[in-house]
């Protein structure tokens, strides 16, 4: 009886000691494993600068609660800093609006249209199932020395119905494409390129 009762209390203490299991998420662009087929006359843009906010800039995934509060969760995590992975699936989603996006000069000749400013002021799931995105961009000429127009992009997405945060974190990647769609745009116009509706 002794012993039965110390193997209850040995599996008790062991299951208490265990971690619960942390998921990790990375941002996904639907349309990442499509080939996109860039023109040779495609705009050329280079990122100036990248500023995420600074509640943002942790491992673990941001929700919001209501205007001003919000929740960190320890279990739920980015895969890689939010800054690389915001950055790449920006990147992926303007390769398929026929943008070709560059984060520094492969060369020190080579040229490029347009410059461009990003600064990520909001990016998270609301407790109202919403994944929200605010952002302030800025589109510069090709030497960055001038500002040619600038906007902030506030964008919502559901979160389609699901357990966990793998429709959360698809929805906050959604958002990263619609923002893509309206600044390719901009891009396109301003070269008199052919847009595309979303």
């Amino acid at each position: 009886m002794k012993t039965f009762i110390l193997s209850i209390i040995f599996c008790l203490l062991t299951a208490c000691g265990t971690s619960p299991k942390v998921n990790n998420y990375l941002l996904h662009n639907e349309y990442a494993d499509d080939i996109a087929v860039i023109a040779s006359g495609a705009p050329k843009v280079l990122m100036k600068s990248f500023i995420l906010a600074e509640y943002l800039n942790r491992p673990q995934i941001v929700s919001r609660k209501g205007q001003v509060a919000i929740e960190v969760d320890e279990f739920n995590r980015w895969a890689e800093p939010l800054k690389t992975l915001f950055i790449g699936a920006f990147n992926e989603a303007m390769l398929q609006q026929a943008i070709n996006m560059s984060q520094q000069k492969q060369f020190r000749d080579e040229q490029f249209d347009y410059q461009l400013n990003l600064h990520v002021m909001q990016f998270e799931v609301s407790d109202k199932q919403q994944a929200h995105l605010k952002v302030k961009w800025q589109l510069l000429d090709a030497s960055g020395s001038q500002a040619l127009m600038s906007h902030i992009e506030i964008i919502s997405e559901p979160v389609a119905a699901g357990k966990g945060f793998d429709q959360k974190v698809k929805a906050q990647s959604q958002t990263i494409n619609l923002l893509s769609l309206v600044i390719a745009n901009k891009i396109k116009a301003r070269s008199g390129l052919h847009t595309r509706q979303p």
